[in-house]
């Protein structure tokens, strides 16, 4: 779908930027690209990844526990998993957890409040082992990228991807650039996000001449 969409936007070049698990959608879109010979092929000529780690799982590890269990066909589980994930991930991931008032936590909840939402997330839950990246296709994927201009994004304040995680993922590209600025997971949440952002990934893109 991103591939159709640079083709029908006529980009013939691109750098490809990705947050969390959107940058496994632009190294996966860029080893395509990379190895297309079709007609449609764009360019890409650099990969920003913000905030990405090939082994993470999404889905929290107090949720999958109750995942597994008998209780997730229970309605006290809900309310668990609501609390789970709209207050504590959310609290970790943002830079300034007092700015998350309860009018933007009830923006979060509300989609879990459709109906049948929970067993949408079991079903998440149980295949979430097949689609974390094997140690090998993790491997794969950055060594399509390695001659590229990579930027890496790291928060120094991120609870959800690890300095070392990124930092690992950094040191297998040839051809790639670190950033540890003391933000969180979230980084366009706060006012230094913005000017992080603008400042740093804007630049580097602004230097590749795209």
């Amino acid at each position: 779908l991103l591939i159709s969409f640079c083709s029908n936007m006529f980009l013939g070049s691109v750098i490809l930027v990705g947050h969390d698990d959107g940058g496994l959608l632009a190294l996966r879109t860029a080893e395509k690209l990379r190895a297309s010979g079709d007609s449609r092929k764009v360019e890409v000529k650099g990969v920003v990844l913000i905030g990405v780690s090939l082994s993470r799982e999404v889905i929290p590890a107090f949720a999958r526990i109750l995942l597994h269990t008998p209780l997730r066909k229970k309605h006290m589980v809900r309310p668990l998993l609501r609390t789970e994930i709209t207050q504590v991930i959310n609290r970790r991931a943002w830079f300034d957890a007092t700015k998350l008032t309860t009018d933007v936590l009830n923006l979060y909840k509300a989609p879990l409040y459709v109906e049948g939402w929970d067993e949408a997330l079991h079903e998440v839950g149980r295949l979430s082992f097949s689609t974390v990246l094997s140690s090998k296709r993790a491997t794969e994927l950055l060594r399509s990228v390695e001659d590229l201009p990579v930027l890496v994004v790291a928060g120094s304040e991120d609870a959800l991807v690890s300095l070392k995680s990124a930092q690992t993922m950094a040191s297998k590209l040839v051809n790639s650039v670190s950033c540890l600025p003391p933000l969180v997971h979230f980084i366009l949440c706060c006012q230094s996000g913005l000017y992080f952002f603008q400042n740093t990934v804007y630049k580097f893109c602004h230097d590749l001449h795209i």
